[in-house]
């Protein structure tokens, strides 16, 4: 796309559109560009077509003047009134809804479909999605030529027996509504190749749905079906169906009449078992009743010859026949949470399996034939009982991704290295003491993951995975940060986190291209200066450690988005923080050992700040500066000892949630509610009584806004009656003397001294005179 000031010059494939919006009669920019264009394709060799090449102009002027053509090489461009462009069809006058076939509405808050496209004989493709449509036409007969129709994500309850005048139509998208029945003149759509009904609340089909002969896709996820009528034994043509999340306790038999199915889910549903007739799905391709309940398989479901997909996740199978050896075209098997204890080895003989997972089982040893899955990319076998790997994986020569978390091993084969195609290796929550020698090995790793293991140590052989990007060390038993470590130049991720660490080195320097590194639940008695030369760093978490101060390069870390410093060991707010002109989010909460007791005021200087948490401190009050922090969208101050808020919380325009919990606030600032951009707000466990702790509980924003909105004007006529009660009892010079100790202005005074012959009866009866002059003292000490 080339953009000019006033021109555009857009290429798509062999179409080319150069647009330019012509003022006050100055064509210079736009016949430039048309002349620019022309050499560039003389110069690469493109071949102009000006036969072919038209000029339309838009030009609501009256009278409409003569315009010069377009010449190119010496001839004239056709001026067209009307041309189509990439299927659309343009006009000079733009009128869209009467001469284009494609029409696309969506996402315009409709709530009917407008009266002009109704009348729309020429519209073959329409789009009405994500409106609030609530019913269509009764009417549909002028949209013979409709091809395409969309109304999903709308509120429609119901469908027009009209529908049945869409004979031309090919696709009908009613997704994501509340439909809760459809007629039977919808069966009457011949042409109707693909039909998604989704998401609605469908609690059976119409008896002649098997009329519908030339349907090829039909997704009726997510309604309320129980059954199938007959019929659906006549859709010959059917190649994907979906049925997921439905309420299906029997395997539909009419399913299994569909020789030309391709693609069937049924997740979701309420399966115990598979019918036989199950094998004469000849042609499926992919199966997925992941979420049932089923606690065996059939052996023709084994007979399915060309099954590429099978997924059972989620089932209470306790195991896998030895028949799964019949399918040799199966590429992907997932057999997850599920109750399997024994793998089958006849699932060696699936050569062309490219996933396996058997993930959240029971297994406690995998086949030892497992090495025959040459094929093989994916091997997921988490949360199991696995005690060792057998040496035969040596084998998987394309295993890119093994995920064996969550299992009782003690060690890795040393053979594993020769799967020199590995990237990503997860090992996490076993028995490791060692990081594997094999591990080491495999040049190609990029992702490791070995927390919750039993690790002291890191071996140097781990400065060979010179291609490693993220490292996961976390929950060892590290006492020494592993000097090996600082050597992986390419490492972006590093995670020490819960380890022993008592020291950093400063050869941590050398990771010139870490982004995130977490030394939480550590024993850092200091802030690692060596720290401050990270330039790339973007997350830093020193969580529960025992640093006490921050040192002064800590503003180097000029990309710095991210920190987390609580429960340290902070006698103050580290005023180097407010250097960070970068950062984005600041955690300092101190559950435990020293509390904060007041924030800087050059907290301002966070010019970049989306998020505060200081909760779980002392505060008595937050700086005014906060204010300043225009960006802030977050800030937690749960269990301090605030009093009030700052006014200046108010001019924050980019806060969406305040959270203040467990503190001593009395009332909350009165122009809260003028805080446009604010959604969530907590305010439990304080003593508030402007506005009252009922008004809060329901954390309702404009209930809260709404009462201190009437309240301050409660507040303001209170105030004057009794200043004016009090001038009608006092000589006018006491008044002004009086007046002006409350630094009241003069232009008021004037107003009160005028109205001091208003008396209120009423109000005079109820309120002493002395209790008027405590009443407006305190208002002047709050004040």
């Amino acid at each position: 796309m080339y953009f000019l000031y006033f021109c555009t010059l857009g290429a798509n494939a062999d179409d080319t559109a150069i647009v330019g919006c012509i003022r006050n009669g100055l064509e210079e920019e736009y016949r430039d560009l048309i002349n620019d264009f022309v050499k560039w394709c003389d110069s690469n060799h493109l071949h102009l077509n000006t036969s072919k090449t038209k000029e339309l102009v838009v030009d609501f002027r009256r009278p409409r003047p003569l315009i010069d053509p377009v010449i190119i090489r010496g001839d004239c461009v056709q001026m067209v009134q009307t041309y189509k462009y990439l299927g659309v069809q343009l006009d000079d006058k733009l009128d869209w809804t009467i001469t284009n076939a494609t029409v696309n509405l969506d996402g315009k808050s409709l709530k009917e479909i407008p009266e002009e496209l109704m009348f729309d004989e020429n519209v073959r493709f329409l789009s009405l999605a994500h409106n609030k449509i609530e019913r269509l036409p009764k009417d549909l007969k002028n949209w013979l030529h409709l091809e395409t129709f969309s109304v999903e994500n709308n509120k429609l309850t119901s469908v027009p027996f009209s529908i049945q005048s869409l004979q031309n139509l090919r696709s009908l998208n009613l997704n994501n509504n509340g439909i809760s029945h459809l007629p039977n003149e919808i069966c009457y759509l011949k042409n109707l190749k693909q039909m998604y009904l989704s998401q609605n609340q469908l609690v059976q089909l119409p008896t002649a749905f098997g009329d519908l002969a030339a349907l090829e896709v039909l997704g009726i996820s997510a309604n309320k079906l129980t059954f199938l009528p007959k019929s659906m034994a006549n859709l010959k043509n059917l190649h994907i169906l979906n049925l997921d999340s439905n309420h299906f306790s029997y395997f539909p038999r009419e399913i299994c009449c569909l020789a030309n199915l391709i693609k069937l889910s049924l997740s979701g549903n309420r399966l115990v078992s598979l019918p036989k007739e199950v094998s004469e799905m000849v042609n499926l391709r992919e199966l997925s009743l992941n979420e049932n309940k089923l606690t065996f398989l059939p052996r023709q479901l084994f007979d399915l010859s060309n099954l590429e997909e099978l997924s059972l996740h989620g089932n209470h199978l306790t195991a896998l026949s030895g028949e799964i050896k019949k399918l040799q075209e199966l590429r992907v098997l997932n057999v997850s949470k599920n109750r399997i204890s024994v793998v089958t080895e006849g699932i060696s003989d699936c050569r062309n399996l490219r996933r396996l997972s058997l993930r959240e089982n029971q297994i406690s040893c995998l086949p030892l034939g497992i090495g025959a899955l040459t094929n093989i990319t994916e091997l997921l076998v988490d949360e199991n009982l696995l005690e060792n790997l057998p040496e035969g994986m040596c084998h998987l020569q394309k295993l890119a991704v093994l995920k064996c978390s969550g299992n009782v091993l003690k060690e890795v084969p040393i053979e594993i290295s020769k799967c020199t195609l590995l990237t990503a290796v997860d090992l996490s929550s076993n028995r490791l003491l060692r990081i594997p020698l094999g591990i080491c090995s495999l040049v190609t790793l990029r992702h490791l993951n070995l927390s919750c293991n039993s690790v002291c140590e890191a071996m140097e052989d781990i400065a060979y995975l010179t291609n490693l990007q993220h490292l996961e060390l976390s929950s060892n038993k590290m006492t020494i940060f592993p000097l090996q470590i600082c050597k992986l130049q390419n490492l972006q991720y590093l995670d020490l986190s819960n380890n022993l660490i008592e020291r950093i080195p400063t050869e941590i320097m050398d990771l010139k291209n870490i982004e995130v590194l977490l030394l939480q639940k550590n024993k850092l008695p200091i802030f690692p200066t060596a720290l401050c030369h990270l330039n790339s760093l973007l997350v830093l978490d020193l969580t529960d450690n025992q640093v006490s101060h921050i040192p002064a390069g800590m503003q180097k870390l000029g990309n710095l988005k991210e920190l987390k410093l609580s429960n340290n060991h902070f006698k103050e707010f580290p005023l180097e923080l407010c250097e960070l002109a970068s950062l984005e989010r600041l955690i300092i909460c101190q559950t435990s050992g020293l509390k904060l007791t007041q924030l800087p005021e050059e907290l301002s200087k966070l010019c970049s700040l989306k998020e505060l948490d200081v909760s779980d401190n002392a505060l008595q009050m937050i700086p005014d500066s906060i204010g300043d922090l225009k960006n802030l969208s977050k800030l937690m101050l749960d269990n301090n000892n605030l009093t009030q808020l700052p006014r200046s919380i108010s001019s924050m325009e980019c806060l969406q949630s305040i959270s203040a919990k467990g503190n001593q606030l009395k009332s909350l600032p009165s122009d809260l509610e003028k805080m446009c951009t604010l959604q969530k707000v907590e305010f439990d466990g304080n003593p508030l009584g402007r506005p009252p702790k009922a008004v809060c509980e329901g954390m309702q924003l404009y209930s809260i806004g709404q009462y201190l909105k009437s309240a301050d004007l409660l507040d303001e006529k209170l105030l004057l009656k009794i200043l004016i009660y009090v001038s009608n009892n006092i000589s006018p010079a006491d008044f002004d003397f009086f007046c002006k100790k409350l630094s009241i202005p003069n232009k008021d005074i004037k107003y009160l001294l005028n109205a001091r012959f208003v008396f209120l009866k009423t109000f005079s009866l109820i309120i002493p005179l002395w209790f008027c002059y405590l009443l407006i003292l305190e208002y002047t000490v709050k004040d």
